[in-house]
């Protein structure tokens, strides 16, 4: 599907590679040394496009930004891959639980999630989007599955602060 996959691949001593020219199936068997590449560049880094954020935050760090900015600083990322690769922080609203279990599958570790809040009505608030009440069920998978992960709350006055932040501090302690 992406780079993850494909440095999976390269991880593996023997693999099979299937490549097909003109409507004919080939089939390469290869061994190599352990995590030695397989020497492919691809044209887009990730070999897909990046996961945008899906929701409309209270606090949006990229809608308050200024008019002039340079646009590169407008992207609203919120790709677990970028995450793992890059230490972003991510808030899993976009991700499936079949792509939770692909990221047990493919141990991918550590992530960097923001959490804001556990209480899922809050957060869904927060985070303006219903898909933020799957957080703990993912937080869960994710600790049964053995993947590390660091988390964050930027906190709004008010609004998840005091006893809130406590009971989410406490949720976050027991994973």
């Amino acid at each position: 599907l992406d780079f993850i996959d494909y440095q999976d691949l390269c991880a593996q001593r023997a693999l099979a590679v299937e490549i097909r020219r003109s409507g004919a199936k080939h089939v390469f068997h290869i061994r190599k040394e352990e995590y030695a590449p397989l020497g492919l560049e691809f044209s887009s880094p990730m070999m897909s496009g990046m996961r945008l954020c899906c929701n409309k935050c209270l606090f949006c760090f990229v809608d308050q930004l200024p008019a002039h900015v340079r646009s590169s600083m407008r992207v609203k990322d919120d790709d677990w891959r970028t995450s793992l690769m890059m230490g972003s922080y991510v808030t899993l609203t976009n991700v499936s639980d079949r792509e939770i279990q692909r990221i047990v599958r493919r141990h991918a570790s550590p992530l960097y999630i923001s959490v804001h809040a556990t209480d899922e009505a809050l957060r869904c608030k927060i985070l303006g989007t219903p898909r933020a009440a799957r957080l703990t069920g993912q937080l869960q998978a994710l600790k049964k599955g053995r993947i590390d992960f660091h988390c964050q709350a930027v906190l709004c006055p008010g609004i998840n602060d005091g006893e809130v932040l406590e009971k989410t501090i406490a949720d976050l302690a027991r994973l």
